[in-house]
Formats: structure tokens, C-alpha cells, sequence
């Protein structure tokens, strides 16, 4: 397949000729996404694809072919200096990641139980924009998926050797087809980055929020600060509330107790009619995910120490209004979370 992008609004033609009398086009408006397209297995071996394509409102031309010739550069994906800068993840790990001053952000939960071989891309863009995703494995394996203002994929094959692929190196490649923008990101990282956990390999989220709080005593229990556009996470020791500035979305937190003492429960609130995902994470690689309209009430949650969970779990939690693209950020308790921090980072 082909994902051809051009100025927006501005009319793409593409013609591909095949050295085997192979013959396709296409045309579009700002992009391009092709049908499927035989490769060699269904051709034959030594095939040749030139491809042309033509901006039909301001006259540019741009010629690509497939395979190489002689003489040309290769891309490689074991090669770092072949790919484009992109925000990644180490093996296996989760989290949350957002191109610096765009607007596109891709969140990857890994699967648990019997889905613990897939992993899940939640990718966000500008709301009522156009936005496509290719994913492509060093492997060979592809998948894509569009999707209007954001993008909830299916499973996608683990590439860390759970998936049956064997370990291998995942890029995604998230369109804009709105305005142009294009983003990048890849699984594992090529260069020793990344936020590490002992766990399940990479937990990245905003720092700690300034703590506010509300009132006193038992009121201290009610956080604020935050808010839209600042990436920073609202925290709470115990049990309470907590909801940014200027934002819409908020948090109840509510412990359990008698028979219900080893978990705790959240009750989410957004506007109404809006549908809001929720993806709880720990630094210990405990995994939860739900999405509801307008409010989720979660199942049961256990708290650290409890179901298996070491004592100085942290959990951090991501909201989105899937309408609006707002975002806001979570933790419980308010603890620094050391295991995420970049070597770097920690102290000595």
C-alpha cells in the first residue's frame, strides 16, 4: 500500500508502472491512500515499480521507485540514520507520547490475560480532522487504520516476542490529513532514551502538577491545578477528588473497605454526551482500560500490596475526552515515581 501526501487542499495524481506492464492511479485531494497494490509474490520476482506524482494545482512532480536501482539509497529500518526522528518506546513498554508542538499523540497499552500477546494504539489528532495511521515491523508486518479526529486500533501483534513475530522493531507513521501534519513513532527506541520501569519495560507520564489543594482537614482530600495544554499530573495521597483547572474532566477516587478492602474504585466525570477513555497504568505493569459517555464508574481496582502488587506500586492514569481531544493526567499517591524517571533523572 501507498500513502501519498501532498499540500492540503491541492489536487494529487499517482501513476504506477510496473516493468511487467503492471498499471495503476490515483487521485485525491491533499493525500492519497492506495488499494492494494501485488508485489512480486503475486508478479514475480524482478519487478520494477516507477511511480510518478503530480501536484495538479501548483504543477510539482516527484518520481519513486521500488525496488532500488543501482547507485540508490536504501531505507533501512536497522538503520537509524534511514528513518526519521521519532518518539518511541523501549521493548514491551507503555505509555503515552506526544510529537513536540503537534498535535498528535499515540497512547500503547499492552494487553494482559489472554490478550497478552497484542498491544493497543490509541492515537489522538485534532478533532473533527482526518487522521491515518501505518504501522510497519521490520518483519514485514502492516496494518492501518483511519479514523476522524482519533483512532482506536485493534490488536497488533506484540514485537517483543509475545506476538509470535519474534522480537523485531515496529514504526508508526500518524497522518493529519487535515492539515498535513505527520508524526513518528517506533518501538523499541534506537538510542538509550526513554522512561524505564523493572516491570514491563517503559512507563512515560508528566511530572507532578504544583500540589493544590481545597479547604482543610478532610478537605485537603480535593486537589486542583493542572489544566488544558499543561502537561503535568494531579495526584492524591488516599480518597477524594480531583479535577484540573479550566478542564472538564474529573476524578473520584474511593477506597473500598470490609471485603472490598484490598481494592479502590474511580468514578470519572466528563461532559455529557462525551464519549472519555480512561487507561490506568502502573509502574509495576498493572494494565486497566475503560471508555463510557459522559462518566465511567471502573470495576475494581487493586490497591498496591494487594493482588499481587508490590507495596510501592504507583499508578497513573490517563483521561481523554474522545470529542473535544482534551487531555488530563493522574497519580496515586503523589510519591515521585522513581522507576520512571530517566537514568538521568534519578538521583544518585
Amino acid at each position: 500500500y501507498l500513502s501519498v501526501m501532498g499540500d492540503v487542499g491541492h489536487k494529487v495524481r499517482a501513476i504506477l508502472e510496473g516493468s511487467d506492464g503492471y498499471h495503476r492511479s490515483w487521485e485525491g485531494y491533499g493525500s492519497v491512500w492506495t488499494d492494494k497494490i501485488h508485489n512480486t509474490k503475486a508478479r514475480g520476482a524482478g519487478v520494477v515499480d516507477y511511480l510518478q506524482l503530480q501536484d495538479l494545482t501548483n504543477g510539482e512532480i516527484a518520481y519513486f521507485r521500488f525496488p532500488c536501482g543501482e547507485g540508490s539509497r536504501k531505507v533501512n529500518l536497522n538503520k537509524k540514520e534511514d528513518m526519521p526522528e521519532a518518539q518511541c518506546f523501549t521493548r514491551g513498554g507503555a505509555g503515552y507520547r506526544k510529537v513536540p508542538g503537534g498535535s498528535l499523540s499515540v497512547s500503547k497499552v499492552n494487553g494482559v490475560g489472554s490478550h497478552k500477546s497484542c498491544y493497543y494504539l490509541s492515537v489522538m489528532g485534532d478533532v473533527g480532522h482526518k487522521v491515518t495511521a501505518i504501522l510497519e515491523g521490520s518483519d514485514g508486518y502492516h496494518r492501518h487504520w483511519n479514523g476522524i479526529g482519533t483512532i482506536w486500533s485493534d490488536c497488533v501483534h506484540q514485537s517483543d516476542g509475545a506476538g509470535g513475530r519474534g522480537q523485531t522493531h515496529d514504526f508508526l507513521q500518524v497522518q493529519d490529513e487535515t492539515t498535513g501534519e505527520v508524526g513518528y513513532f517506533e518501538w523499541p527506541c534506537r538510542t538509550e532514551r526513554g522512561y524505564m520501569s523493572g516491570a514491563s519495560g517503559e512507563q512515560d507520564f508528566p511530572p507532578l502538577c504544583e500540589r493544590k489543594h481545597a479547604g482543610l482537614g478532610h478537605s485537603q482530600a480535593v486537589c486542583h491545578g493542572g489544566g488544558p495544554g499543561q502537561m503535568c499530573a494531579l495526584c492524591i495521597e488516599k480518597q477524594g477528588y480531583c479535577k484540573a483547572t479550566g478542564g472538564s474532566l474529573s476524578v473520584s477516587k474511593i477506597d473500598g473497605f470490609a471485603s472490598m478492602d484490598n481494592y479502590y474504585f474511580l468514578s470519572i466525570m466528563g461532559e455529557v454526551g462525551h464519549s472519555v477513555r480512561a487507561v490506568l497504568q502502573g509502574n509495576d505493569g498493572y494494565t486497566l482500560d475503560w471508555t463510557n459517555y459522559g462518566s465511567i464508574w471502573t470495576d475494581k481496582i487493586h490497591k498496591p500490596g494487594h493482588g499481587g502488587r508490590p507495596a510501592d506500586a504507583i499508578d497513573h492514569l490517563q483521561l481523554q475526552d474522545m470529542t473535544t481531544g482534551e487531555t488530563a493526567f493522574l497519580q496515586f499517591p503523589c510519591a515521585e515515581d522513581v522507576k520512571s524517571k530517566r537514568p538521568s533523572e534519578r538521583h544518585p
